[in-house]
């Protein structure tokens, strides 16, 4: 009896480890996509907010782009809710916002500067600060 449970020992070993790693590995790829998703959408902020900026559209079109900007930030922000940079980012589209006319923004503003300061105690914010995309925008034309 003794020499069937010493045999089975090193299996059950073999296994644990064998589960263990394969825990691990799931975690760490559950862990980086998070981080992947969350840098993506604040990608695709970036970009919708450097294309709202541009004076040769309507003011409604630029409205809107700073609106798909605001909710991909807040995409962001739910794979990353402890990420500085990208309260940062929502304070000056939110800042864009006031602006541009809407009132609403402002109470979003001023409380996104507030979680700004506890993440970051030391950050000072500048009202002409921009957030541009590391890359310039694709281009969204259709074909000829």
């Amino acid at each position: 009896m003794t020499m069937l449970t010493a045999r089975r020992v090193p299996i059950y070993i073999s296994l644990c480890l064998i589960i263990c790693m394969i825990g691990m590995a799931l975690c760490i790829i559950l862990i980086q996509s998070s981080q992947k998703s969350s840098t993506l959408w604040a990608e695709r902020a970036a970009d919708l907010y450097a294309r709202s900026l541009d004076m040769q559209q309507e003011q409604e079109s630029r409205t809107l782009l700073l609106a798909q900007s605001r909710l991909a930030m807040l995409n962001a922000l739910e794979y990353t809710p402890y990420n500085t940079a990208h309260w940062i980012r929502l304070s000056v589209i939110d800042g864009q916002t006031k602006v541009a006319g809407e009132t609403q923004a402002t109470s979003m503003h001023d409380s996104s500067i507030h979680i700004i300061k506890r993440l970051n105690s030391d950050f000072k914010i500048g009202s002409g600060e921009y957030i541009l995309p590391s890359v310039p925008p694709r281009s969204t034309e259709g074909p000829d």
